[in-house]
């Protein structure tokens, strides 16, 4: 069994899911790279000093990227609508005047 049929932990890939591309390869090989513990932990504290340094800057880089650029809203009734976080809970009418302020203290 050659590299190509194995995954990243030396298990047998199936026909259909042997990455065809260098791309796949690649994504494959970083996937593997940031799921290691240790290299999380290095990355935490690369991305903390970034945002200490200036939060904007780190939100523009590395959050609006991941955001959809656009989205499509479908509506199955007619009635009041609850409007929700990211985490799901519903925002107050008083959190709505300043919801950039009430994410919450260090998010986590």
């Amino acid at each position: 069994m050659n590299a190509e049929d194995q995954d990243l932990f030396g298990m047998p890939v199936p026909e259909g899911r042997k990455p065809r591309c260098g791309r796949t390869r690649a994504l494959a090989v970083l996937d593997h790279l940031l799921s290691m513990q240790h290299n999380q932990a290095k990355l935490h504290e690369e991305l903390q000093k970034k945002f200490d340094s200036d939060a904007v800057g780190f939100f523009k880089t590395f959050v609006m990227p991941l955001l959809p650029k656009e989205t499509k809203v479908a509506v199955e009734h007619d009635g009041i609508f609850a409007w929700r976080n990211l985490l799901g809970q519903e925002v107050k009418a008083a959190d709505k005047a300043g919801a950039v302020g009430s994410a919450g203290t260090d998010g986590g």
